[in-house]
This record gives structure tokens, sequence and C-alpha cells, in this order.
């Protein structure tokens, strides 16, 4: 056993070695993975954060003229556009 010891003694420096690089390289493959991610979830969430903007936006524009209308209006606008008639092409056959 002793033997064996003394013969695989110079090969435990390069072994060690070995595995320290092949944790270093693993190491950074990961952290770029990851990074890679993250940069694609802060498109993602920018690109959704836009779209919520712009549907506020035309929520607020839609309140604000709804507001403006008088109750007739509103109940002309809402029977002129959920109304369908067919006969004028607006709906459906």
């Amino acid at each position: 056993m002793d033997a064996l010891i003394s013969l695989l003694s110079p090969f435990w420096g390069w072994i060690g070695g070995a595995a320290a690089i092949a944790l270093a390289l693993f190491g950074a493959y990961f952290k770029v993975k990851s990074t890679g991610k993250a940069e694609e979830r802060q498109a993602r969430n920018a690109e959704a954060y836009v779209q919520q903007e712009a549907a506020r936006v035309a929520a607020r524009e839609n309140e604000i003229e709804t507001s403006l209308k008088s109750d007739s209006d509103i109940t002309a606008g809402l029977i002129r556009d959920w109304v369908r008639n067919p006969k004028d092409g607006t709906g459906r056959d």
C-alpha cells in the first residue's frame, strides 16, 4: 500500500490542479449562462413595461373621453359599437 501511495504522490498536485481548473471552468460557464438569462429577462420586463404603460395611457384616455361625454352619447356609442347589424355589414351573417 505504501508503494502505491509513494508512486501516486507526485501526481496528487496535478490531479488537484486539474480539479481546480475544471471547477473554475464550470463556474465561469454557469456564470455566463445565468448572465445571459438575466439579460433576456430584463429585456422581456422592459418590453412588458412599455406595453403596460401604453395600456395605462389608453385606459386613461378612454376614461377621460368617457367622462366628457353625456349619458346619451355613451348609450348611442354602445348601441352603435356593440349591437351588430348584419344588413350594413358590421355584424356576422
